[in-house]
């Protein structure tokens, strides 16, 4: 899992507190979580912060390892944001319908 230095986006924020959540809920501790995933802590800790962009693999071992779905986590990041910004809801509503047809 290569280098990253891509500044980390609204919705790659939330995503990161829904995984921060997932894992206080699980009550695992990030080292011992670390060691379970094989990810380095160092890369759990700023993907988890929310300061890292999290490749694709590293999603995948993270949501593996909490034993959820990435859509998941997704849809729970979106809802936050659409929560809290109700302008947010209708762009990505609007996005949505687009792509759908």
């Amino acid at each position: 899992m290569g280098t990253n230095s891509r500044e980390v986006g609204t919705f790659g924020r939330a995503v990161a507190a829904e995984l921060r959540a997932e894992l206080a809920r699980k009550n695992v501790s990030m080292r011992r979580f670390s060691v379970e995933t094989g990810l380095p802590l160092s890369t759990l800790q700023k993907t988890l912060a929310g300061t890292r962009v999290a490749d694709v693999e590293d999603l995948y071992a993270i949501c593996a390892g909490l034993g959820i779905d990435p859509d998941e986590i997704f849809r729970r990041a979106q809802a936050e944001l659409d929560a809290a910004d109700p302008n947010r809801r209708k762009a990505h509503a609007e996005r949505k319908r687009r792509m759908l047809g």
